[in-house]
């Protein structure tokens, strides 16, 4: 589990194995060693954000002026449906194939597991 400590937050070997299974990530002991102390620092300072005192401080998007600084929508030409699809290197049934980029259900679910 997580908790808090003195310094922040420490997160424990079962939710970096958690963590990494969601990901789908394998990690050797170095890599989770690593990203445990990364994620503990990130949610330390996270945890400093939270307690400060903010009294009086009006809410903002951003921190200046941002007059003129974003460009007017327009509508560019785009390509067309054809043009597109005739620069696409695999073209199925009028859609481009790209690989895949998720595991299937089953891999997916036998990395659920580990």
């Amino acid at each position: 589990m997580a908790s808090a400590g003195e310094a922040g937050v420490v997160l424990d070997d079962d939710v970096i194995a958690w963590l990494a299974r969601l990901c789908l990530l394998d990690l050797n002991d170095a890599d989770r060693a690593r990203i445990r102390g990364d994620l503990t620092q990130a949610l330390g300072y996270v945890a400093r954000l939270a307690s400060a005192d903010l009294d009086g401080v009006e809410p903002t998007v951003h921190g200046g002026d941002l007059d003129g600084a974003l460009r007017e929508d327009a509508d560019p030409e785009a390509l067309s449906a054809e043009v597109a699809l005739a620069l696409a290197p695999d073209v199925v049934d009028g859609h481009v194939r790209v690989p895949r980029a998720l595991p299937d259900e089953e891999a997916a679910s036998a990395a659920r597991t580990r």
